[in-house]
Order: structure tokens, then sequence, then C-alpha cells
């Protein structure tokens, strides 16, 4: 698990207002949330992107900035995905056509995509 040695959980207490607009919070209308990743204190629409940690599979709230590395993972882990449908298709027209040659240079990158997604799946948290 990540712990923020620049922003312990009594700054997450004790800040009067967003760490990135700088709203203040209040009881009703500018709840205080925050980060799971870095801590500190966030308004709901600087903080509303959930991702999980390391650790928990569930996903928690995180800070616009904190989420950008889940983000980007899970948007190439999408391509990589489609990508690897595609090859299906291609892999199976292949075999169809008893063009073993080409079948087998296919599921060589079925492997290779399917190694980076592995990898892309555990960056992201």
């Amino acid at each position: 698990m990540m712990v923020s040695t620049s922003a312990p959980l009594s700054d997450f207490q004790e800040a009067e207002g967003c760490h990135t607009c700088g709203k203040s919070f209040g009881y009703v209308f500018t709840r205080r949330h925050h980060c799971r990743r870095c801590l500190r204190s966030f308004c709901d629409e600087c903080c509303d992107a959930y991702y999980p940690i390391f650790g928990n599979p569930t996903p928690v709230r995180h800070c616009a900035e904190c989420a950008k590395a889940p983000a980007e993972a899970e948007l190439k882990a999408e391509a990589l995905s489609q990508e690897l449908a595609t090859l299906e298709i291609q892999i199976t027209d292949a075999v169809t056509a008893e063009e073993y040659t080409v079948a087998a240079e296919l599921k060589a990158r079925r492997e290779e995509l399917e190694a980076a997604l592995e990898a892309v799946g555990s960056e992201g948290r």
C-alpha cells in the first residue's frame, strides 16, 4: 500500500479547502473527501475517480493526479484486449484457409499481447 509521508491523514482532517481547486469545505454543499493514494483533502469534483489500489481490489477514490497512471493503464489494457479479439478472428481465418505459417505468426503475436496485457494490469496499481 502506498502511503504519503508529505500528507498524513491529520492534514486531511485539518484541511479547510480542496487541495486542487481551493474550494472551502462545508458540511452540506462541499463535502471533504480524501484520495486513498496521496491522502490529501479534495472536493468531490477534484477527487471523483475510482480505481483499485495494491492489496485492495475494490475501487477506491483517487484525485485527478493519482488517477492518471491507472486511467492510462486501463486505456492501454482496453486497446490490447481489442487487438487480441481481432487476432483471434485472424487466427481462425488463417487455420480455416490452411495458412499455418501465418497462423503460427499470429499465435506468437497473441502470446506477446497476453504478456503485455498482464504487465499493464500490474502497472496501473
